[in-house]
């Protein structure tokens, strides 16, 4: 074999090699490694082409829509939106990640994904599936699935990326404008209108709004709070908690180790020795449970205070806008043949407990136009918000008996009134009742 000229040598000797891209901030973390391969690690860090997914975890996708996963194997979710990382924003997204990855944090059962980073092709390929409600990380690989605890620093810097200024943009529903769900409602396929419907009903659903309680009703705030999160909580504690709320001070309680076991049947698996908590993770789950409170770690208690403002990062699902919530009773009133029970009784409830005047209103005037068995779902709606003493305020509750009041014919109605007139906390509320049942 012919011997490689001196020269050739010599320029193989000092011709530099393309040097791999050098190591990305956290990725030697214990956690991350145990999370990621290493040859996931610099697929995320090499690939020649890495995105970042805006996916939707709400529906599953259509036929003709870009998805990630294969739903067969393992969960697929549309694609909403697409943006490649590249150089320095590539890295600060995976830094910003692996750092949540090794902060941690209390792992929830629910696992709802908006977010998604995917780099690699083919055996390569890496897709790493993120869901900062749960604070839960999955990562899909050659390898298979894995998951982990991860916290939530790196979701603004990921929702920037994306071109958002929230996890959930407020004008979307599932990944859909309201008009869009809209134009779906009112077409000929008879499925896509009834999965329209629920998409628009869980717009109301949860939209009674995130109100601070008024002084008169802390002490009920207090008591709800403290059997929602089962903390102990003796009568002298909770005429201090009442006074505390009313003046929007710091309240010091301890948890119940009892706590533990409401949270797992609530669905959620969370450590409740606050000195050993890291980070807002775990406060964040047990406000899951918790409406017009916030919460702090104090020195190993937790430290309840009145709450005004949006409700805390462990709540879900979003409450909508109230512009958003309008315009989802003007697309459900504008079909009422086409609603689903689901949206009947949504539609009952927020004609009570939304609020916003215009949308208890338009939603009053849309049960009114409907028939037959929606007519009963709707009246179990405003019969939830006419009962719900601790969660809607009793003016919100007046208008529930108001309501019910022009539905006396459907069964439920009367028996909701009379609870009411009976056992209801508020006299104006009792007083309202009284009169709807008389006809008045």
């Amino acid at each position: 074999m012919p011997r490689p000229a001196p020269l050739l040598v010599a320029l193989a000797l000092v011709t530099p090699v393309a040097a791999a891209d050098p190591p990305i901030a956290g990725e030697e973390h214990p956690a991350v490694r145990r999370l990621f391969s290493p040859a996931g690690l610099a697929t995320l860090r090499e690939a020649a082409r890495c995105d970042l997914l805006a996916i939707v975890c709400e529906r599953e996708p259509d036929p003709d829509e870009e998805r990630l996963g294969d739903g067969e194997e393992e969960e697929a979710y549309p694609v909403r939106r697409r943006v490649p990382l590249e150089g320095e924003v590539r890295r600060a997204v995976l830094e910003a990640l692996y750092a949540d990855v090794a902060a941690g944090a209390m792992l929830a059962m629910c696992f709802e994904p908006h977010h998604a980073i995917v780099a690699g092709e083919g055996a390569a390929r890496v897709e790493v599936v993120i869901c900062y409600t749960c604070f839960r990380v999955q990562v899909r690989d050659a390898q298979g699935i894995r998951g982990a605890a991860i916290a939530t620093a790196s979701e603004p810097l990921l929702n920037r990326v994306l071109g958002q200024d929230r996890t959930v943009p407020a004008d979307l529903l599932a990944g859909r404008p309201v008009e869009a769900w809209a134009a779906r409602l009112r077409g000929d396929d008879r499925d896509a209108a009834e999965e329209a419907a629920d998409a628009l009903a869980d717009a109301l659903e949860y939209a009674p709004g995130p109100a601070p309680p008024p002084p008169e009703e802390a002490p009920v705030r207090a008591r709800w709070a403290a059997a929602r999160l089962d903390l102990s909580l003796d009568d002298a504690t909770l005429e201090e908690a009442a006074a505390a709320l009313a003046r929007g001070a710091d309240l010091p309680l301890e948890v119940a180790p009892s706590a533990r076991t409401r949270a797992e049947e609530e669905g959620v698996s969370v450590t409740l020795r606050l000195r050993e908590v890291s980070g807002q993770a775990a406060l964040d789950l047990l406000l899951a449970f918790c409406d017009g409170l916030a919460a702090r770690a104090v020195e190993g208690r937790l430290v309840l205070e009145a709450r005004d403002g949006p409700p805390p990062r462990g709540r879900w699902p979003e409450v909508k806008e109230v512009e958003v919530r309008r315009r989802v009773v003007q697309a459900l009133a504008a079909a009422p043949a086409r609603l689903t029970t689901r949206a009947a009784w949504a539609l009952g409830a927020a004609a009570g407990w939304d609020e916003d005047p215009e949308v208890r209103a338009g939603a009053a005037r849309a049960v009114a136009a409907l028939e037959g068995d929606l007519v009963h779902e709707a009246v179990q709606g405003a019969r939830e918000a006419l009962l719900a003493h601790d969660e809607a305020p009793p003016a919100r509750r007046v208008g529930a008996a108001r309501l019910l009041a022009t539905l006396r014919a459907s069964p439920g109605a009367l028996e909701a009134l009379m609870l009411a007139a009976e056992e209801d906390p508020d006299a104006g509320v009792r007083a309202a009742a009284r009169q709807a049942l008389l006809g008045r």
